[in-house]
């Protein structure tokens, strides 16, 4: 997952990634990078997930750390948990 995180004050001092499962608000899998404050930056997350069952909705939000351990949170990117059957084409 891509997030980008901006503060015009040049006080951002770090992004994340949440994954959590939908309606129950478990964490999933979650990633953060903090760094020297600063305005504006894009990281690229890789995480994974636990085996869950199969159709299991999930939300993904990236998050934002401040100044004064403020945090903001994007609006979740809501997935279906599909397993892959061996030689389909949808499952790359």
């Amino acid at each position: 997952m891509r997030v980008h995180g901006s503060e015009p004050g040049g006080q951002l001092r770090g992004v994340g990634v949440v994954v959590r499962r939908s309606f129950a608000n478990e964490i999933l899998a979650e990633g953060n990078s903090f760094f020297t404050r600063t305005a504006d930056t894009t990281l690229i997350f890789r995480v994974r997930i636990p085996e869950v069952e199969q159709n299991t909705q999930v939300d993904i939000v990236g998050i934002a750390f401040g100044p004064a351990n403020l945090r903001r949170e994007s609006a979740p990117s809501i997935f279906m948990v599909l397993r892959c059957t061996p030689g389909a084409v949808w499952c790359g």
